[in-house]
């Protein structure tokens, strides 16, 4: 009997402390100057703050280690790296966040940090070209910063991070993640085989995108004081047990 109240008060305690989460929704192009290419970029908004980075595999003798790479703004936010801006210096569909392999053959991703774990529940964006199949990452490591210059793609599974979800034919249409992740550091690109199958839909790795919307969940711890109540009640219990006892 003491265990079944015990449960119902911790329930009730966890309802009352709203340890539910609230959704934030941004527009990535807000506040970024159309056509402009940028290192990173930074938002805040209800007290979070998120800051986004390019980065593709385009480092080194091989050409496969990630390094940083160039946002651009147009409808939505895409990835120029080094090879497209040696080639074309970014023309379109090349400053898109793609992995058109008759081009470059590489693989763009945005990182997306955040200042507290959040849970990203969808994305959409502002334009495609060809195909739209995006990857989803989640880092679930120890780290409290995470860098990742001169690593590489099919590593980062053994390095920490979580693929959220391979999502095909995107488009523009807001897409639901439909993950239960939770982290500061997420990673969104261009479809990617080493994070998983996803049927013949990505057989020719002709996928372009601006990312343009993200919609993410805070997660709430619960509130001292809704913790304080269950303790009382807990002890209050104890009370009325021992008194009876006796």
């Amino acid at each position: 009997m003491l265990k079944t109240l015990t449960k119902g008060l911790l329930l009730s305690a966890l309802t009352a402390s709203s340890a539910y989460a609230s959704q934030i929704t941004w527009d990535l192009t807000e506040g970024v100057r159309y056509g402009s290419y940028n290192n990173s970029l930074s938002y805040s908004k209800d007290g979070m703050n998120l800051t986004v980075t390019g980065w593709s595999d385009t480092k080194g003798p091989a050409d496969d280690k990630i390094e940083g790479a160039r946002l651009g703004r147009w409808n939505g936010l895409g990835v120029c790296n080094d090879d497209e801006y040696s080639k074309t210096r970014c023309a379109t569909p090349e400053h898109s966040t793609d992995n058109d392999p008759g081009r470059d053959g590489d693989f763009d991703m945005i990182m997306l940090s955040f200042s507290e774990a959040v849970s990203l529940s969808s994305f959409q964006n502002g334009w495609y070209a060809y195909d739209s199949d995006v990857s989803l990452l989640a880092y679930t490591g120890g780290a409290s910063t995470y860098n990742l210059n001169d690593k590489d793609w099919e590593g980062l599974l053994s390095d920490g991070w979580n693929v959220a979800g391979n999502y095909s034919n995107t488009m523009t249409k807001e897409t639901a993640t439909s993950t239960d992740l939770v982290s500061k550091f997420w990673l969104i690109g261009a479809y990617n085989p080493a994070f998983g199958e996803l049927g013949e839909l990505c057989n020719e790795l002709n996928d372009h995108f601006k990312l343009k919307m993200l919609t993410i969940d805070t997660i709430e711890c619960p509130e001292p004081t809704a913790l304080g109540l269950f303790g009382l009640s807990l002890a209050g219990l104890f009370a009325a047990r021992r008194r009876k006892a006796s």
